[in-house]
Parts: C-alpha cells; sequence; structure tokens
C-alpha cells in the first residue's frame, strides 16, 4: 500500500506542475520563447529530480531485499539494446546517422 502512495502521489504533484503550467500559459503570463525553456527545465531537470528524492526519502534496503536486481536488470537491458542497435546500423544502409544517434 506504500508503494501505490507513493506512486500517488508524484503523479498528483507531476499533475499540479501541468495544471499550473497550463494555467499560465492560458494567461499568456511568460513569452513563448521563456515557455519553450521551462517546458525544457520541467522535463529534463526537474522530473528526474522529483523521482530521485523520492527515490532517495522513500527506499529503505530492508523494505526491498532484491533491489540490485533493478539495476542489474536495466544494464542488461542497455547491454542487449546496443548490441541490436549496431546490427542494425551495419545491416542498414540507409538512416546509419539515426540509428547511431541511438546508441548515445
Amino acid at each position: 500500500m506504500d508503494i501505490f502512495l507513493w506512486v500517488l502521489q508524484a503523479v498528483l504533484m507531476l499533475l499540479g506542475i501541468g495544471i499550473i503550467g497550463f494555467w499560465v500559459a492560458r494567461r499568456n503570463a511568460i513569452a513563448e520563447n521563456v515557455q519553450g525553456f521551462l517546458i525544457q527545465l520541467a522535463i529534463n531537470i526537474v522530473l528526474p529530480c522529483l523521482i530521485f528524492s523520492s527515490l532517495v526519502v522513500n527506499f529503505s534496503p530492508a523494505k526491498f531485499p532484491n533491489w540490485w536486481q533493478l539495476p542489474l536488470c536495466w544494464f542488461v537491458y542497455a547491454a542487449i539494446s546496443l548490441i541490436f542497435t549496431l546490427i542494425t546500423m551495419f545491416v542498414s544502409r540507409q538512416e546509419k546517422l539515426f540509428m547511431g544517434a541511438s546508441l548515445i
């Protein structure tokens, strides 16, 4: 039940941020070039920081004894994706730059 409440709290925070952003955009309170910057700031910095801070505050290794499996699964997934991307990049004659950009 605790996990549900954590997720609900994070979703409600994001919904609140979205509603405030919609309200500000609707009133034309901020110039459009500044809105683009704020959107990038929210997506690339604030959202990851919100997720990280939630993990730091609420995570306890005693409650989740198999926590180490999640980073391991991510590493295996990233390795498999890298292999498939490289294979597809060398097999395909077109769009090599696009496929190579997915490695970054």
